[in-house]
């Protein structure tokens, strides 16, 4: 499912093969949502919190769009699924759960921002295999209400709990 709230629309900024940068396996089957800063993100599909960072805060020259020196400076929340992946939430202003929590489809998350090396507020959401850190290399991701959406997409979520 979508990581946005039941109607929630969006546009598909960068989509997997993204020339900007969804070009290398750790990011490659990712997708761009643009979002306003601190719209709420749910979970994509069931499963604990594996990782959460939500200390880059304003004030931060990384909190609301840096250049490569913030690639690992960024806010994120990672969700470990039953199937074996696990689904990265990158750039959130605001973590909404915690290491260890259970969550439940359609449950918020976070907050998104444009935490990191990034150009704006939006979500970057990938789907990945469970490597024992918080971000591994990506995997392809459908979308149930929208298959796999190219850049520029419009989506509206129907992950309604």
């Amino acid at each position: 499912m979508l990581p946005l709230e039941c109607g929630k629309k969006s546009t598909v900024v960068q989509g997997p093969g993204g020339a900007f940068s969804h070009n290398t396996a750790q990011s490659r089957d990712a997708y761009d949502f643009d979002l306003a800063n601190d719209t709420p993100l749910v979970a994509a599909n069931d499963g604990t919190v594996t990782h959460v960072r939500g200390d880059v805060r304003p004030g931060n020259p990384c909190y609301s769009g840096g250049g490569s020196s913030c690639a690992n400076t960024v806010n994120y929340v990672t969700i470990a699924h039953a199937d074996g992946t696990s689904t990265l939430y990158l750039h959130v202003n605001q973590p909404l759960v915690t290491v260890g929590q259970t969550v439940r489809r359609g449950e918020r998350i976070a907050l998104s921002g444009g935490t990191g090396w990034s150009t704006g507020p939006h979500a970057h959401v990938q789907r990945q295999e469970k490597c024992g850190i918080w971000i591994c290399n990506s995997t392809p991701l459908t979308f149930v209400e929208a298959g796999i959406p190219k850049t520029g997409t419009a989506v509206t979520s129907a992950n309604c709990p």
